[in-house]
């Protein structure tokens, strides 16, 4: 493969890869200068997965109903760590569906959600974190 990209998609793919430093380090070789990376992953600190893991111990969509094929859960707080030595950084970050709802979970987990909002923080609402990465 070829580069440099204006545009990089890794919709859905870095959960699924064993060495993520070096996936790292291939988008920021394939990279333009002034070129984004648009990654989605499964996002495991949306509330509905934190109450996942308090009620079960199960890891939201890495657990035995999720994909088998998901090997790395991404965490907020390693993810520019792992970005910033490879000189990129998170220029936004969303999740999706908007406004918090999961279409992947129980139709009482996303009351209870809704409920538990106003108290608890939830930095990226939704099933998928998406972000946009860009050069530092």
């Amino acid at each position: 493969m070829q580069g440099p990209f204006a545009l990089i998609s890794a919709i859905e793919v870095v959960e699924h890869i064993e060495n993520i430093g070096a996936f790292f380090d291939n988008l920021a070789a394939l990279l333009a200068p002034n070129g984004v990376i648009l990654l989605t992953t499964p996002n495991v600190e949306s509330l509905a997965a934190r109450f996942r893991f308090l009620l079960l111990c199960q890891l939201k969509q890495f657990d035995s109903i999720g994909d088998p094929t998901h090997l790395f859960p991404m965490l907020s707080a390693t993810l520019p760590r792992l970005l910033e030595r490879r000189g990129l950084r998170i220029t936004r970050r969303w999740g999706f569906p908007a406004g918090g709802v999961t279409v992947s979970s129980r139709r009482w987990v996303n009351v209870a959600c809704a409920m538990a909002r106003p108290f608890l923080p939830e930095d990226v609402p939704g099933d998928n974190f998406c972000m946009t990465i860009e050069r530092a």
